[in-house]
């Protein structure tokens, strides 16, 4: 059956209506992904796990795990969504991307997928005292266009009590769990058990049209402005930027590509630069990790205008700048900070935990470059000391099972 809905929140809500059958067959542009997925209102209100299996006009046709069928407004999806609705045609298991419509062309394609199976989650012990209202928050992937995520599984013991979970600044997952009491020497678990197919991501072979957005959108402005370890205020990472000014009359790519260079250039490579030094810091010492690369080169595009936010995955992380096509349709396009010379395109099949590096979280009162685990609590009698959190991070890649 197919339900109609102009917005994802009445899907929801009239999913169990019966409704005249009505064959999705010419909908369908193309063959039907194989992996349901989180589908999200652009309002992050609603939100619902189906696969996508056709287009129809300005309407999505999804499919749920009970076989029901709903059509959702594209305009009512996030901006994740819609990106993804982009591109889906461009999924495949073949090393090079299969062809396009001129506007999923315009922008990167994706493909080689590879599955993983993650866990992902907290542990919580009290070795010296029990302890009482406990919470604890940890980062969970989100959908992303190369990147589709299924939670398959929940290993919760039976000390959590309510779960939920909320995105931050529409790049982060997080997941809050609340555990009434935790006595002396009890461990509590709250692991999510995800399976995440990742894909390449691959340049447009026409480049040439990609400009300075003209109208940046409202979740995108925010790549715009200053971040933690992000300087782009500070006079030193201004005046370093005058020499990547953009001349609009010229093609775009290459003079952002310019910029990437010099980064790679300039800036020797430290690992595991601790603490942290960011953009201002790579600059002066002409030194750091992938985080200080990334930093100055998302610092040197804000400033000239152009979107840029730091991507993480496991060990690393590598930025992602935003250029609309001659449509005004707006693409990121992410580039390796390290190893390979990497521009516009990106070979990897690591899980994105986020995206972006200007987070507001609730736990901490400073905003926050990367979302990480979070834990507090109250004591629960005598005793003392403090609860233990130990993070659980797991990656398995399933593709050969």
């Amino acid at each position: 059956m197919v339900i109609r809905s102009s917005a994802l929140r009445d899907c929801l809500v009239v999913a169990a209506v019966v409704c005249a059958v009505l064959s999705v067959a010419t909908a369908a542009h193309a063959e039907s992904p194989d992996v349901s997925r989180q589908w999200q209102s652009s309002n992050g209100k609603y939100s619902m796990d189906a696969k996508l299996i056709g287009l129809r006009d300005d309407q999505a046709v999804l499919q749920r795990a009970d076989g029901k069928q709903i059509e959702v407004a594209i305009d009512s999806l996030s901006d994740e969504d819609r990106e993804f609705i982009r591109h889906w045609r461009g999924r495949t298991a073949d090393t090079q991307p299969a062809a396009q419509d001129d506007t999923a062309a315009a922008g990167p394609s994706y493909g080689n997928d590879s599955t993983m199976r993650v866990k992902l989650g907290v542990e919580i012990s009290a070795p010296h005292g029990g302890f009482r209202k406990l919470v604890a928050t940890f980062p969970l992937p989100m959908q992303w266009p190369e990147q589709s995520v299924q939670i398959v599984d929940k290993e919760f013991s039976s000390h959590v009590g309510k779960v939920r979970t909320n995105t931050l600044a529409d790049g982060v997952r997080q997941a809050e769990v609340r555990i009434p009491r935790l006595a002396a020497g009890e461990m509590a678990r709250a692991v999510y058990v995800l399976d995440v197919q990742r894909r390449w991501t691959y340049a447009p072979a026409d480049t040439d049209n990609f400009v300075v957005p003209r109208r940046v959108p409202r979740d995108v402005r925010k790549y715009l402005e200053p971040s933690p370890l992000i300087e782009t205020d500070h006079r030193e990472i201004k005046e370093a930027a005058r020499k990547f000014a953009i001349d609009k009359d010229k093609p775009v790519w290459p003079q952002v590509e310019a910029i990437y260079g010099w980064v790679r250039e300039h800036i020797r490579h430290e690992e595991g630069t601790i603490p942290l030094r960011g953009a201002l810091a790579a600059l002066r010492q002409q030194k750091g990790d992938c985080e200080e690369y990334t930093s100055l080169f998302v610092a040197l595009c804000r400033v000239n205008g152009i979107p840029a936010r730091s991507v993480w995955i496991p060990g690393h992380t590598y930025p992602e700048f935003y250029l609309q096509d001659h449509k005004g349709q707006g693409h990121w396009f992410p580039c390796e900070s390290l190893g390979d010379y990497s521009f516009g395109k990106l070979h990897r099949h690591n899980v994105v935990l986020q995206k972006g590096d200007n987070f507001k979280m609730s736990q901490k009162k400073e905003l926050q470059r990367y979302v990480s685990e979070t834990l507090s609590g109250l004591p629960a009698g005598t005793g003392g000391g403090q609860p233990v959190l130990r993070p659980v991070r797991e990656f398995i890649p399933t593709d050969a099972q």
